[in-house]
């Protein structure tokens, strides 16, 4: 693997943030490590993805690829998942190569609107409105669509999936 070449910029960020490891806390230590793992593991999703968009690119002669979800202007967001931090104090949802850090309560929160007893639609509905009322920055940064998006019955069907309520 070849050496990255670290320009005047980085070398400086590289030496202020080592000069600053040794006053931080355990907690602190650790929830840069997180940061770091999940920006570069977002980097390297980036890389793969413009690697893929260029192969398709190339593939069909400079006409970008476009799936039958696209077409029918569907949402294509069923890459839903959730990491939780090395710590266990928190979760991450990550979709698209974006990602949103939960605590451990909005993560039960969040789990307690997808087990209801109602239909996937209807919970990506509340889901919808508890992130409005709660975490409205995650429709930015989570590039969510408008209320009724099929994205939220995805994130539905994931939470339903991976995660159960004990009583």
């Amino acid at each position: 693997m070849a050496v990255k070449r670290l320009s005047a910029r980085e070398k400086r960020l590289i030496q202020d943030l080592t000069d600053i490891l040794p006053s931080l806390d355990e907690e602190g230590l650790s929830f840069l490590l997180e940061q770091a793992e999940v920006h570069r593991y977002n980097m390297e999703v980036t890389r793969l993805n413009d690697a893929r968009e260029k192969r398709e690119k190339v593939m069909s002669k400079g006409k970008p690829a476009k799936s039958a979800a696209t077409r029918e202007g569907k949402s294509i967001r069923a890459d839903f998942r959730v990491e939780r931090s090395p710590s266990g104090s928190s979760y991450h949802i990550i979709s698209g190569g974006k990602w949103k850090m939960f605590s451990d309560a909005e993560m039960i929160a969040m789990v307690k609107i997808a087990q209801a007893k109602v239909t996937q639609a209807e919970a990506g509905e509340h889901l919808y409105k508890w992130f409005d009322r709660e975490r409205s920055d995650v429709f930015k940064d989570l590039e969510l669509g408008k209320k009724g998006s099929a994205e939220y019955v995805d994130l539905v069907k994931m939470l339903r999936k991976k995660f159960s309520l004990r009583k």
